[in-house]
């Protein structure tokens, strides 16, 4: 169906990619709504906040620098978490770990307010 028109109502309805095109007498094409998703392995998804892989290593480091004060044991661990939830699943979810990092008292205010504010700096709609 993409690529072709249709007759509803006397008015041309066109379908081009993700776009809807409505045209009548009065229009020579007016855009209706855009979709806002993207297909992922052959399923669509919304496009969400997610970590700016272009920054990727910058990101890496300045992470590294704001868990310096945690004990070795748990920092690899909220290194890892944070930086695969940022990157694959968005920037909301690394946010909500981060909380619940602080709320368990594995991380203080001052750290998670700046990890928080490192994610949503470096981060993309994808």
């Amino acid at each position: 169906m993409l690529g072709s028109s249709f007759i509803k109502r006397n008015k041309y309805i066109k379908i081009l990619g993700n776009v809807l095109i409505q045209e009548n007498h009065l229009t020579s094409g007016m855009r209706l709504s855009q979709n806002k998703e993207q297909v992922v392995m052959g399923k669509t998804q919304k496009r969400s906040r997610k970590l700016n892989m272009r920054k990727n290593e910058e990101f890496r480091y300045l992470l590294e620098k704001s868990l310096k004060d945690l004990p070795e044991s748990v920092k690899g661990s909220v290194f890892g978490a944070v930086y695969a939830k940022a990157s694959k699943n968005g920037i909301l979810d690394a946010r909500d770990y981060i909380l619940l990092k602080k709320n368990e008292g594995i991380i203080d205010e001052d750290t998670s307010r700046k990890i928080i504010d490192l994610l949503y700096s470096y981060s993309t709609f994808r």
